[in-house]
């Protein structure tokens, strides 16, 4: 995902359950995603993003920082 976000590539990230089956295991439900996706839309079409913080915690708990803000 990080890539899509770097890229701003939005319909990649919205059709993340096709392109990436295996992402349903690790996000059942959207809710936990769904902070990151407002936030994007918010900084606006051609959004810039930066990356914090971040890394993988205890073999599979993922915590991300991420800054959005338009051009």
């Amino acid at each position: 995902m990080r890539g899509m976000i770097d890229r701003g590539d939005t319909d990649a990230l919205l059709d993340y359950r096709r392109r990436a089956p295996h992402a349903a295991r690790a996000h059942p439900t959207d809710e936990h995603l769904l902070p990151l996706f407002w936030a994007l839309g918010a900084a606006g079409v051609g959004a810039r993003a930066r990356h914090h913080a971040g890394g993988v915690h205890y073999g599979n708990l993922s915590m991300d920082a991420w800054e959005f803000w338009s051009v």
